[in-house]
């Protein structure tokens, strides 16, 4: 499936542009974030059943709310814990270098530190460790393996590695608007109504950007 597959995949639902819009919505509360993250994995899993409208329709509001807390759970393993870890050893790392009252030290500290964590962050993302172990998840319900180094070796097997990579090069463009729209964000710095405006339709174009990465990745483990 190419991108404008996808896409088009998405916009067969009649209402489309509704659950997008709305689904952006609870994201700017904080506590409704889980809700899109679950509407996100419920789409991915009618995806891989095949279904003709990838979308979930508007109901059971409650069980998709539990299954994105418990997305968010194989998310953090994989994305939480090495920011915890690193910072860390980068509190360990400043304390050490306070100590020596060497400002150049702490600035290489930080410095390395951020790297490390950008770049960590970044092969995950490459990887597409996240939307493996999701994949895992639902396919085969077996929770532990996907908290498990498994979507890693997932990742990175002969089999599998090349089409993974693929969907992600595919997904790319789409994550484009959302960083025009936080872009355009930083324009109004005094307007909060305006400001509230474009994080909201950042957050629904990011919605609707999972909604179509997710079409690229059940097609890719069908494959």
């Amino acid at each position: 499936m190419t991108l404008r597959e996808a896409l088009l995949n998405i916009h067969r639902d009649p209402h489309w542009w509704q659950k997008v819009g709305i689904g952006g919505a609870p994201a700017l509360t904080g506590v409704g974030i889980p809700w899109s993250v679950g509407t996100v994995t419920v789409s991915l899993d009618n995806a891989l059943k095949g279904f003709s409208y990838p979308l979930p329709p508007w109901n059971d509001w409650g069980t998709r709310y539990i299954i994105g807390v418990f997305t968010q759970l194989l998310d953090l393993v994989f994305f939480g814990f090495p920011l915890l870890i690193m910072a860390l050893f980068a509190c360990c790392a400043l304390a050490i270098s306070t100590m020596s009252s060497n400002p150049a030290v702490t600035d290489w500290v930080v410095l390395i530190t951020t790297g490390i964590i950008v770049a960590l962050e970044l092969m995950l993302f490459t990887l597409s460790i996240r939307p493996i172990g999701r994949l895992i998840f639902l396919t085969e319900g077996r929770v532990e393996d996907a908290m498990s180094m498994r979507p890693l070796h997932e990742a990175l097997g002969p089999g599998t590695r090349n089409m993974y990579f693929r969907a992600r090069l595919q997904s790319l463009p789409i994550y484009l608007p959302i960083l025009l729209w936080f872009i355009l964000q930083s324009s109004f710095p005094g307007l909060w109504i305006v400001g509230l405006l474009i994080l909201w339709l950042s957050l629904s174009t990011l919605f609707y950007a999972h909604l179509v990465v997710v079409q690229l990745y059940a097609t890719a483990n069908k494959s």
